[in-house]
């Protein structure tokens, strides 16, 4: 195999190789998917909502979820996919989700996903069924991807195919399947394999290839993997300008390809990266992943063990589960590595070849750098893991999920080794069918049952509770006294609006109000991980909150009553306050500290307002008896009142405040205030008024405007391409 490829040196192979091993891993992944592709069953873990009230009322006896650790499956990503699926039907952008958290940005989210090409598959065809085919289209590409790229650096069909299978299988893929994860580190091989090609012949195409697929892996859902793909593929392309064939004019072609492509790619991305971007500049998580270690300490030897045996320890899916727990260590973050033993046993003996195979030396090499630099970094050896944790923003990625690369990294060094001893093997082809079952015997012996597959009449079914709260809620929220009681943000499912939530990010101010209502900080402040909400002296705070219904297993004191008895308690506020109300008195502080102990206090009136800023003219406050706010109506996006003051005062809006919403008095346009620290207000003329508030963010639309010009761009781009290389060249030209 040449150092360093070029087009010259790859031979050019027939397409039915690229078709075989195409259907080859089609067929394995058929195999391990089939409950769900074609025996009825469906890809999805929300069995797991069974655990949890008021759902573990219909549990059978015995019950234990199929892999409790896929848990954010259930309580994040299929929420919210099934949130957008109907909005899109609906004709609606699902820019904002109303369920959770007094509201949040959900294409900020970023995990939302929304605009990942994959998710319209379920947008088109809202089933559950659509699942286990969207599974099978991502880790069919890791795989073919794999093999695109293996064939770029000289392979034959056949050692490619199996690295293909190798990382398509790998730990990472098979654990993250279901989360966003995947769908960004799929794209790994597709951008080294476009990396290989511009190097090797930059041209305008080759830029667009890469740019397409730099956005989409940004499109992906999962920010913190798209980070460490672009770290990756930026040091493989360093690699490649460094020791790639080609003169200095070929190589800076080659970077002005890549640099154009990173551009094209980013605006392609922008409608998900600036909301993204704007939501975490005020988002709890900023500060708190920043400050804090992220994940335990698990040790070298326990995730070094799990490398060759991965039931080791036992496993979740199997409920037998050993190995090494903490804060964020868990089976998925230590298994990530995992590509099976026999391609382990190739992949060591493709680097021992190396210091005497002069031609394979620095791809071999730079493979081999790649696996025990991040084998190091994710099994927190010192000093390597201080030196990337103490890299900004990289810090808060979970660097145990760099395993991705140590998989990968032996997928493609045991490909090269299986190559190499075949080079002269007459009997070739039956050792490479031999080798790719056993890989993938092995391989789809660790995978099977890990991801569930199970009867669909079981997912989110129906109670009593949901039937209650969805047909009486009106504008009000729920709280789950003890946070597991309709687990957030499984309510979105029945569209129950909830104060808690469940998302990595979290508005700083609304956490850091919400927080007063539970009796303890907990180890990671969000409200995602607080036990439960009793603090009684926050009573006050409940009810501005919106909080009419309170779930429970015991009973709750006055004025509280109790309106069902179901699966779980169900008890009314008398004292709720209603969404949106003109405050009778309005009181400046503009102390954080002091403001949220004021508000949290039990001698605080929640019909009274609290802003950070003294308002350019006083407000005496609305006490007149004909004063009256009407909700006219109350979707995702939009909010339509209808106020008559006596005088000018006031308007709060108990839904979190964020720079996306604008808000109209009488058709003109002014400011949204925040109040009470973390909700809306808007100041009211005395008289009847039509108050719209929308929410129409600026960093949608810049980030439509963008990923529209790079179409444009990238279209120009391949079009002029096109041109020159049809061009006929001059007689006298030395070419």
């Amino acid at each position: 195999m040449a150092a360093r490829p070029t087009t010259e040196s790859v031979p050019v192979h027939p397409w039915w190789g690229a078709w075989l091993a195409s259907a080859a891993l089609f067929a394995t992944l058929c195999v391990l998917l089939w409950d769900s592709l074609f025996g009825g069953k469906v890809l999805t873990q929300a069995d797991a909502l069974y655990q949890f009230a008021p759902w573990s009322k219909l549990a059978a006896g015995g019950f234990r979820p199929s892999n409790e650790l896929l848990l954010d499956q259930s309580t994040g990503f299929l929420p919210w996919l099934h949130f957008q699926a109907e909005s899109v039907a609906a004709g609606e952008l699902p820019l904002w989700n109303p369920y959770n958290y007094c509201g949040e940005p959900l294409v900020g989210t970023y995990q939302s996903a929304f605009y990942w090409p994959l998710n319209w598959i379920y947008y088109a065809w809202p089933s559950w069924h659509a699942h286990a085919w969207i599974a099978l289209v991502r880790l069919w590409l890791a795989g073919f991807f794999t093999f695109l790229f293996l064939r770029r650096l000289g392979m034959g069909n056949g050692p490619a195919s199996i690295g293909g299978l190798g990382y398509m299988l790998s730990g990472f893929m098979v654990v993250w399947l279901n989360h966003p994860h995947v769908s960004a580190a799929l794209f790994l091989p597709a951008m080294l394999w476009s990396v290989e090609r511009v190097t090797a012949r930059p041209s305008r195409g080759e830029a667009v290839l890469f740019g397409l697929l730099f956005g989409l892996q940004l499109l992906a859902g999962h920010i913190q993997t798209s980070l460490h793909l672009s770290i990756f593929t930026a040091a493989y392309a360093l690699f490649q300008m460094v020791v790639g064939g080609g003169g200095l004019r070929r190589r800076a072609a080659a970077l002005m390809c890549l640099l154009t492509g990173l551009v094209l790619g980013s605006c392609l991305a922008a409608p998900q990266l600036l909301p993204f971007f704007e939501y975490l500049s005020h988002s709890q998580a900023a500060e708190v992943f920043e400050s804090m270690e992220t994940v335990a300490r698990g040790g070298v030897t326990p995730a070094a063990i799990l490398m060759v045996d991965p039931t080791h320890f036992g496993g979740p899916h199997t409920h037998d589960y050993s190995g090494p727990t903490g804060p964020n260590l868990n089976y998925n973050e230590l298994i990530g590595g995992y590509v099976g033993r026999v391609l382990v046993l190739l992949a060591l003996l493709q680097a021992m070849w190396v210091g005497w195979r002069r031609r394979s030396w620095a791809p071999t090499l730079f493979f081999v750098v790649v696996v025990v630099v991040s084998g190091l970094v994710a099994f927190q050896v010192e000093p390597v893991y201080s030196f990337f944790a103490s890299i900004p923003r990289l810090r808060s990625t979970k660097l145990m999920r760099v395993l991705q690369f140590v998989a990968f990294g032996l997928a493609v060094l045991g490909a090269m080794g299986l190559d190499r001893m075949l080079r002269r093997n007459s009997y070739r082809r039956p050792v490479l069918v031999a080798v790719f079952v056993l890989i993938a015997v092995e391989q789809l012996w660790f995978a099977h049952g890990y991801n569930p597959q199970v009867d669909p009449g079981i997912l989110v079914p129906k109670t009593e509770v949901t039937r209650f709260l969805r047909a009486n809620q009106g504008f009000h929220r729920t709280l789950g006294v003890d946070n597991s009681i309709l687990k957030p943000n499984a309510n979105v499912f029945y569209r129950i609006s909830m104060v808690s939530g469940y998302d990595s990010m979290e508005d700083k101010a609304l956490t850091e109000l919400a927080l007063r209502m539970a009796s303890g900080r907990p180890e990671f402040p969000f409200l995602s991980q607080v036990g439960a909400f009793t603090n009684i002296q926050a009573f006050p705070l409940m009810c501005l909150f919106g909080v009419r219904y309170f779930l429970a297993t015991g009973p709750l004191p006055a004025p509280l009553r109790k309106v069902l008895d179901a699966e779980v308690l169900v008890y009314e506020n008398p004292q709720v306050m209603p969404r949106a109300f003109l405050a009778r008195h309005v009181e400046v502080i503009t102390d954080p500290a002091k403001r949220l102990d004021y508000l949290s206090s039990a001698s605080f009136d929640p019909w009274n307002a609290v802003v950070e800023r003294a308002p350019e003219t006083p407000i005496a406050g609305a006490t007149d008896p004909g004063d009256r706010v009407e909700m006219l109506r109350h979707a995702p996006r939009e909010v339509l009142l209808r106020v008559n003051a006596a005088r000018r005062s006031l308007l709060v809006l108990t839904d979190v405040w964020d720079r996306g919403w604008s808000v109209r008095v009488n058709g003109t346009s002014v400011p949204v205030e925040r109040v009470d620290h973390a909700f809306r207000g808007v100041l009211v003329p005395a008289g009847e008024s039509q108050v719209r508030f929308r929410y129409d963010p600026l960093s949608t639309k810049l980030g439509l405007a963008l990923a529209t010009l790079a179409f444009l761009s990238g279209g120009v781009l391949l079009f002029t391409g096109w041109r020159r290389r049809r061009r006929p060249v001059p007689a006298d030209s030395p070419e």
